[in-house]
């Protein structure tokens, strides 16, 4: 279950917040596949907890919404309880993830490792701003606008979404830079070719039997 998301307040209430999404693994997601979702998958390794935590720092202006299902359920609930972080929720496995990740103001990753998270892709395609740790292909995947909110540490990713939430007109052009990105690089046929260009050059390499 891999997927977590920060929604302003504002959209959820008639307090002024931002609303986050965010998946618990990466998932194995096909964006031609109308029934593909986000669920748990073993490409990556989830942390959660970390994320509730990041967010519980900025309670007033976020809302941190779960997408999926996964065994990191109870630690999630568990974690938000303790923090008194009574906003939380948790919205189960959804298919077609391409109708709502758009809704979503920022998309967060707190991910201990990662590979290539196609659940961000598709957020990236959607228009969403990405707020995440430097984990995986995760910092050369997102556009370079959006690269500075990629981080280290848990402390940088609480800082990372305390940013994007107070800053409406940023969200906007990392989120428009990353779907420009996602649909330049991402799409299937540009991953084709891509493939197609780096198989021919290896091929082609005097020493590929040596």
């Amino acid at each position: 279950m891999k997927m977590v998301s920060t929604l302003t307040k504002q959209a959820a209430s008639s307090r002024s917040a931002t609303c986050i999404a965010a998946p618990l693994w990466a998932a194995p997601m096909h964006l031609s596949s109308p029934r593909s979702g986000w669920k748990a998958s073993p490409g990556g390794s989830g942390n959660n907890p970390r994320l509730v935590r990041a967010v519980a720092a900025h309670r007033d202006r976020l809302q941190l919404v779960v997408v999926g299902e996964g065994p990191e359920r109870d630690a999630i609930v568990a974690q938000a309880d303790a923090l008194g972080l009574d906003d939380l929720h948790m919205a189960g496995f959804m298919d077609q993830p391409w109708r709502f990740v758009g809704l979503f103001d920022i998309f967060a990753l707190s991910s201990d490792s990662e590979q290539f998270p196609i659940s961000l892709v598709e957020a990236m395609a959607a228009g969403v701003p990405v707020a995440s740790m430097d984990v995986g292909d995760v910092i050369n995947m997102v556009a370079p606008e959006n690269r500075s909110f990629v981080v280290p540490d848990e402390a940088g990713l609480a800082q990372a979404l305390g940013t994007l939430a107070t800053d409406p007109d940023l969200r906007a052009r990392l989120g428009a830079a990353n779907r420009d990105r996602a649909v330049r690089d991402y799409a299937e046929q540009a991953m084709v070719d891509a493939y197609a260009s780096l198989y021919g050059e290896a091929l082609a390499s005097p020493d590929i039997l040596r």
